[in-house]
């Protein structure tokens, strides 16, 4: 896992992995490489794929709503810690966000 932690806000964001729009005045959009992108100030996930879900289904109620999202981060963080093609961005100014992006997505 490589991380990088940029001290500013984003008004638009790409996806290093496909080139495609994240981040954007409006919301956000979820390109398939985008694992998930968890917001620190309300320590919960906006975004978590399926593919994560499915990985770490104790973790998700039968809405696929997270029950302690700080928890699940921290679990996500430690498991992804030895996958080498895993990206983690942490941006903000006044909070923080982390986008993961799986940098080993091919699409088939």
């Amino acid at each position: 896992m490589t991380e990088i932690i940029l001290d500013r806000e984003f008004e638009k964001f790409y996806c290093p992995v496909t080139g495609e729009i994240v981040l954007h005045p409006e919301g956000y959009h979820t390109p398939p490489s985008l694992l998930f992108i968890y917001v620190e100030e309300i320590q919960d996930f906006e975004y978590c794929s399926g593919k994560l879900k499915e990985k770490f289904p104790l973790h998700f109620n039968e809405n696929g709503e997270t029950i302690n999202g700080e928890f699940l981060y921290k679990t996500m963080k430690r498991h992804l810690r030895w996958a080498q093609d895993k990206l983690l961005i942490t941006y903000g100014t006044m909070g923080s966000a982390t986008l993961c992006f799986d940098m080993g997505y091919t699409k088939n």
